[in-house]
């Protein structure tokens, strides 16, 4: 069993006998012993660490009483929010991709995507990339013009996403695909130009 409250507050039974034990009495390791039927158990006692984030509460009636946190009434603000201006104390202080903020911003903010560290879905612009090298060199003469572009587009916004994403691996493939990209390119407006000519004879 593991104990997720102080020893003090948690009610321990020896699973053999049923007897009630001091939960001070056990110790971190797994293994323990009933003091009344001296049966053995396994046992973790779990005290938790003392709290990290101190909350200074405000003192009214004080020249130098402070701000008070915009959601907790009674906390000392110990910042405000880069994006709105919101006084938070500690419990709602939120440091993310550099920037501090509150509760509000930062789930807006991770809604829309904006904060890098909390995207989950991501646009696979590499497989773009690929599938439009593909398709252009496949049908490189007819649309050629249109899938080279589109190749290095793809291919350009898959660098920019690595590079936000701090990823080296892929970038080899991706100066393939813009070297198609450029060829089918080529090839496109030569093919246009050509037909254009011919049109004109």
């Amino acid at each position: 069993m593991t104990a997720t409250a102080p020893a003090a507050l948690v009610l321990v039974r020896c699973p053999c006998c049923r007897q009630q034990i001091d939960a001070a009495a056990i110790q971190t390791s797994r293994h323990a012993v009933c003091p009344a039927c001296l049966g053995e158990f396994n046992a973790v006692r779990f005290d938790p660490p003392a709290r990290v984030a101190a909350l200074p509460r405000l003192v009214t009636g004080t020249l130098d009483a402070g701000q008070p946190c915009a959601s907790h009434a009674r906390n000392a603000a110990v910042t405000s929010c880069q994006r709105c201006g919101s006084f938070m104390c500690a419990l709602c202080r939120i440091d993310v991709d550099g920037r501090t903020l509150c509760p509000t911003c930062f789930d807006r903010l991770s809604t829309e995507g904006s904060l890098h560290s909390t995207r989950t879905t991501f646009r696979d612009y590499s497989g773009l990339a690929s599938v439009s090298a593909t398709a252009g060199c496949l049908l490189v003469v007819v649309l050629g013009l249109l899938f080279g572009p589109l190749t290095i587009y793809y291919a350009v916004k898959a660098f920019k996403l690595k590079k936000e994403m701090g990823e080296e691996d892929g970038k080899g493939f991706l100066w393939v695909a813009i070297t198609f990209g450029v060829i089918e390119t080529v090839v496109g407006i030569f093919f246009l130009g050509a037909l254009v000519m011919g049109m004109l004879e």
